[in-house]
């Protein structure tokens, strides 16, 4: 068969659906493809040739088998298209003309066109979304398991995250103890917290010193990193982060001491 009669033959089975729907089909913002059960592409849409890199005349010699990463996939949604008839949001990965890797969320469902099956395909190219997804999910992860105390709080002060290490530094078990709970709450002096919080919000960044108090009461002294979150152009967060820094304030203590009682000795000789 030729390419023209090809071309007839889609034109006529897509033509059952009911004309216009070639061209909405083919202005569609979506990948539209109409395939027989054994692969052979019956029709595809302009959206779907660029997401995929193919032009019109290649895919009408081409199978969608040899589109599917793992082969395996496509005989699992045909599976399942055979016993459901449709099926919704299912998600597979695609090889583009160029080799590229696509995730593709599609949905598909047979088609009455007696006497032969056909299955009408529609696809969104979700790449970009699930790699932004992936990304953030290992934020997330690195977050959480840095071992930098790490606390997030809204723009009222307000505690929403906390990972693990600023809950051993400040001697929490579980985050439900803390958060929603006012920044206030954990340091020595209420006043100097608002103030810190004030002048993040103000400056958009801010590095200082605070006494703080852990959950049994006991005070230590730490540096905090912190900086405003912004979404949209606007302030949605304050985040920060906690080096404990008691041990060098008892250090400067005792070097100030020291020098104090020299100073004595010195004045009691002179």
């Amino acid at each position: 068969m030729n390419d023209r009669e090809t071309k007839t033959v889609d034109n006529d089975r897509c033509s059952r659906l009911g004309n216009p729907c070639e061209a909405f089909f083919e202005d569609a913002p979506i990948g539209i493809v109409i395939t027989e059960p054994e692969g052979r592409v019956l029709f595809c849409n302009k959206t779907l040739l660029a997401m995929m890199g193919y032009s019109a005349e290649e895919v009408r010699n081409m199978s969608t088998i040899c589109v599917y990463k793992n082969p395996a996939d496509r005989d699992r949604i045909i599976a399942r298209l055979r016993e459901r008839k449709k099926i919704v949001s299912m998600e597979a990965e695609l090889l583009r003309k160029n080799g590229e890797v696509m995730r593709a969320r599609f949905t598909s469902l047979f088609l009455s066109t007696e006497p032969e099956e056909t299955i009408l395909s529609m696809l969104e190219d979700i790449t970009q979304s699930r790699r932004l997804e992936e990304d953030l999910a290992m934020y997330e992860a690195a977050v959480a398991s840095s071992i930098c105390p790490m606390a997030m709080c809204d723009i009222d002060g307000n505690l929403t995250y906390v990972n693990a290490a600023c809950l051993n530094m400040w001697g929490y078990d579980d985050a439900a103890r803390v958060l929603g709970q006012p920044v206030t709450a954990f340091a020595s002096s209420r006043h100097e917290a608002l103030r810190m919080v004030s002048r993040i919000r103000a400056t958009g960044a801010w590095v200082d010193e605070l006494t703080v108090k852990r959950s049994d009461g006991s005070l230590f002294d730490v540096q905090l990193s912190a900086n405003v979150v912004m979404r949209e152009g606007r302030p949605v967060r304050l985040m920060a982060s906690f080096i404990d820094i008691s041990r060098r304030k008892r250090a400067e203590e005792a070097l100030r001491d020291a020098e104090r009682r020299h100073r004595t000795a010195l004045d009691a000789v002179g």
